[in-house]
């Protein structure tokens, strides 16, 4: 095997292949355009391996194409993880996430997000250019799994109840308070509306 086509089959091993298992498991679908870029990785392949002239130019087209497969599977579970981040915060607002670990989860979480939404907008820019980016991409992979870990190892069901139930006992006295005050109001504005009507019926009479 040519020593170039063994180094871009070496990678699509090494580095594309687990980026796919993940993708499988974690979303049970690929995104259209890393299946049409894997599709015409392949076709590179097909064509390099007939050893016509410009082969290596074949075998570069391909690299390159790796890369972006590639730089977009980094791209693709990157989002799926913010999606499961998104559900978690739903599940447990900001007065349960300070609570736990005794407040250095919530620090590290936010560093962690900061330094994410950082990556991603650099990203922004020329946002197409999945080869340029690869390195931004792989960067907030790695960070967003390591906000996941940090997730996991706070996301026990005892400790997010406890922290719940501390939550849920202000929100309940807040409840009881609207409802007392409504009652209280309530109780006046009845009083206050029962003193015009009198008011008004005699002065009626007065008439």
């Amino acid at each position: 095997m040519d020593a170039r086509l063994h180094e871009i089959y070496s990678r699509y091993n090494t580095e594309l292949k687990p980026l796919i298992a993940d993708q499988e498991t974690r979303m049970s679908a690929f995104e259209e355009p890393l299946l049409l870029n894997l599709s015409k990785m392949f076709d590179f392949l097909s064509q390099a391996q007939t050893r016509e002239e410009g082969f290596q130019n074949k075998l570069e087209e391909m690299d390159n194409v790796l890369s972006t497969c590639i730089s977009q599977s980094y791209m693709y579970i990157a989002t799926a993880i913010k999606d499961d981040i998104k559900q978690f915060e739903k599940n447990n607002g900001g007065t349960i996430r300070i609570k736990l670990e005794k407040g250095t989860f919530s620090s590290a979480y936010e560093n962690l997000k900061d330094e994410i939404r950082k990556i991603d907008k650099r990203c922004k820019k020329n946002q197409n250019d999945y080869v340029s980016h690869i390195e931004d991409y792989k960067e907030s992979y790695l960070k967003c799994l390591e906000l996941e870990q940090l997730i996991e190892e706070v996301n026990d069901t005892e400790t997010l109840l406890h922290s719940s139930k501390g939550s849920w006992r202000w929100t309940l006295v807040g409840w009881c308070l609207s409802i007392f005050t409504s009652l209280w109001a309530g109780k006046y504005a009845v009083m206050y509306v029962t003193k015009i009507w009198e008011a008004a019926q005699l002065m009626l009479n007065m008439q």
